[in-house]
């Protein structure tokens, strides 16, 4: 082979390698794509409880192939499931073969070992054929209840059911769509998903009114409202709800923003206080219900 020859070559090679690791991201955020949920026969409406973890957020418990329910972090940009542990609670041995993965979809989760063929309920719903990363426990960021195992719960539920959180009635309810009941007179705010993320629209309150920002939804942060550039905006309206903005600016480290999306902050768990937030990214809407 001659020199030319050679330095394709290595040209491909280093290609080939420089490719594998978006080819296990996008493998990683494709593989629930088409799954199967199961409803279970006349029931609109799955309630679930809301678990006390002291962190601002909202935890509920998820069943995975069976074993006791352990604690999931609902979170907006997790763009995959991946769970902790490579046992859970009522199972032995291995929990499951490894394979190494990429995990850029998940937040402060830089790497773990994707997995297939997994069962998950929620209560009396049930999500078939999911595949999972399984996450070491020492590169785990978040904090969980009771200290157990625990998972990261986001785009693969939401895109499947309107989710309604409630937590002065410490309730997250999933919904069929039917289900879904919204006053005529409840202001709606449009949601975009853009890369798996979901974003609405907000107007500024007080002087200067009419100035709308573009906030991402994560209900995996605790706080209420804040932007990316601090203002002179002290307060928003959200879905006919004001909404106090953090003078501190948004933590874009924890919670980096998507250049290409346009954000200009964060809308958080905080904003619920004592209010109801429905999420529904099949009918493309957000409701703040008022207290």
């Amino acid at each position: 082979m001659g020199l030319i020859g050679r330095a394709l070559l290595l040209l491909l090679t280093l290609a080939s390698m420089a490719g594998c690791e978006r080819v296990d991201e996008l493998r990683l955020a494709h593989a629930n794509d088409g799954t199967p949920v199961d409803w279970p026969p006349g029931v609109a409406r799955v309630e679930l409880p809301l678990l006390a973890s002291g962190s601002g957020q909202p935890w509920v418990g998820v069943s995975v192939d069976g074993s006791p329910p352990v604690p999931f972090l609902l979170q907006n940009a997790a763009a995959a499931i991946a769970v902790t542990g490579a046992r859970l609670p009522g199972q032995g041995g291995v929990f499951f073969a490894p394979e190494e993965s990429t995990a850029g979809l998940l937040p402060g989760v830089a790497r773990g070992r994707l997995v297939h063929n997994r069962r998950l309920s929620l209560g009396a719903l049930v999500l078939r054929d999911q595949s999972l990363l399984i996450v070491d426990e020492s590169a785990w960021p978040h904090a969980r209840p009771g200290g157990g195992a625990a998972g990261l719960l986001g785009y693969d539920l939401f895109r499947r059911t309107p989710v309604e959180l409630d937590p002065a009635a410490g309730t997250v309810s999933l919904l069929r769509s039917r289900a879904v009941d919204i006053p005529l007179h409840q202001e709606v705010m449009r949601l975009a998903i853009l890369d798996r993320r979901p974003y609405v629209e907000v107007r500024r309150a007080g002087p200067g009114a009419g100035e709308v920002f573009r906030l991402q939804l994560e209900v995996a942060w605790a706080g209420a409202a804040c932007l990316d550039v601090p203002g002179e905006a002290r307060q928003i309206v959200v879905g006919g709800q004001q909404v106090d903005i953090e003078a501190a600016g948004c933590d874009g480290e924890r919670f980096p923003a998507d250049p290409a999306a346009g954000r200009d902050g964060i809308l958080g768990y905080g904003a619920l206080e004592n209010r109801r937030l429905l999420v529904d990214y099949p009918g493309g809407r957000a409701v703040l219900f008022s207290p």
